[in-house]
């Protein structure tokens, strides 16, 4: 990670750390002493978690505040529309962060803070629309943990039971259709996406995400021969790439995609088998994968363009 993104968390950090004191005061005559214990929980979390202001006791001022609002009996001044947004952001990156770093094991922290937010929401009088797009985002972190948290214990389930590789493969190309994995047998494996088998119900499986991008910038869905002008394979690892950007386990995919497919290869089972049963939950909920391909295609054109002027 670098200098600028520590100090943009940091950032975020602080503004969710102030809004949660901030909210800690609005509610603290209205006998929710559980609410702000959970809500100081947060505030320690965050503080410790980026390190943010190492000398300053961000725990301690939260107490000191919550004290002084007790005392003095009133509510604190209204904050700002961009204070409250900046507290939310802070929050949802806090997720984000909690998932790459943590995984699994931090899902219950991360599924308490939707519930959180939408409290502050409410009592900040945010706009509603901006309370659950930032609460759906945490919430498909948390589906997407639980799918890996369930494809792990499915694997230990297979590991006490002995079913083979072989039973495996066919299992998810069942259930993940139309991905499917190839064992090379050679200790190498493939999450498989070609173009030329889909059929039935998975004829043009995505292709409407890519149709929309296409519109959404001024091209043509289709050329003079009838071809989709975009949806090929490199477009598909392109937004797959985004997907697990922050996974760590992503650095050990290797990719061997062409124009009439997505491939890539890694030397796991369990890891193709968990990045395909996510990736596949993303492909199937249209309009989060209608999003995800305009914004990985977007930042990829403008990398390339980009690139493209400094040489």
């Amino acid at each position: 990670m670098g200098e600028e993104s520590i100090r943009q968390d940091k950032e975020l950090a602080r503004a969710a750390i102030k809004g949660l004191t901030a909210y800690a005061e609005q509610i603290v005559h209205q006998g929710k002493d559980d609410e702000i214990r959970q809500v100081r929980s947060l505030v320690d979390a965050l503080s410790l978690y980026w390190g943010v202001d190492e000398k300053r006791d961000w725990t301690g001022e939260f107490d000191e505040r919550v004290q002084q609002a007790r005392q003095r009996g009133s509510i604190p001044q209204r904050r700002s529309s961009m204070f409250r947004i900046k507290a939310v952001n802070g929050l949802c990156r806090y997720a984000e962060e909690m998932a790459s770093a943590q995984g699994v094991e931090e899902i219950e922290r991360i599924l308490e803070l939707p519930d959180v937010i939408r409290r502050m929401g409410k009592a900040w009088e945010m706009c509603q629309s901006d309370i659950e797009n930032a609460c759906r985002k945490i919430e498909d972190i948390v589906k997407s943990l639980q799918a890996a948290r369930q494809t792990e214990e499915i694997h230990m389930q297979y590991r006490g039971s002995g079913i083979d590789n072989e039973q495996r493969i066919n299992e998810f190309n069942q259930e993940n259709a139309p991905f499917y994995i190839v064992d090379h047998e050679n200790g190498k494996y493939s999450l498989c996406l070609a173009f030329s088998f889909l059929e039935g119900e998975y004829e043009h499986f995505g292709q409407d995400a890519f149709d929309r991008y296409a519109l959404e910038i001024g091209d043509p869905v289709m050329d003079d021969l009838g071809l989709f002008t975009h949806g090929n394979g490199y477009e598909w690892q392109t937004v797959f790439e985004k997907v697990f950007e922050r996974d760590p386990e992503g650095g050990r995919i290797q990719y061997d995609c062409e124009a009439g497919g997505f491939f890539c290869y890694a030397d796991s089972l369990s890891l193709l088998e968990d990045f395909g049963t996510r990736f596949r939950a993303v492909c199937m909920d249209g309009k989060k994968f209608a999003e995800l391909v305009s914004m990985a295609l977007k930042e990829a054109a403008e990398a390339a363009q980009s690139q493209t002027m400094q040489m």
